[in-house]
């Protein structure tokens, strides 16, 4: 499945929101952000969460705090590829940090996107 395939049908459909899609992995938890990915510049994923971070963080805070989220749940969002032969990026986040990985979220993402 191509990246760029997924951001112009979800762009097309959705131009002006923040889109996500919701999943549960052994009931926990997450929320894959599909917009606002060629927005993050940076030739790492290190790169690329810095930027988000710094600049993007406001989209962290809507999705994972009352009224629309809650300490349970993982977002992870969206980006293009930094590494040969891989499809996409994930930057992983919730109500209070940027972890660098998480299990549940990876599984809950990759299985949304196929």
């Amino acid at each position: 499945m191509m990246f760029s395939h997924i951001r112009e049908r979800m762009a097309e459909r959705f131009p002006s929101r923040v889109q996500t899609i919701d999943s549960h992995t052994a009931g926990e938890p997450t929320r894959l952000i599909i917009s606002h990915a060629d927005a993050i510049p940076g030739s790492t994923m290190k790169d690329k969460l810095f930027y988000y971070r710094e600049n993007l963080d406001f989209i962290r805070l809507r999705l994972t705090r009352e009224p629309r989220g809650n300490r349970a749940i993982m977002a992870a969002q969206l980006t293009e590829a930094v590494t040969p032969g891989a499809d996409f990026g994930l930057i992983y986040m919730d109500a209070r940090r940027y972890p660098y990985l998480c299990g549940h979220a990876t599984i809950g993402a990759v299985a949304t996107l196929i």
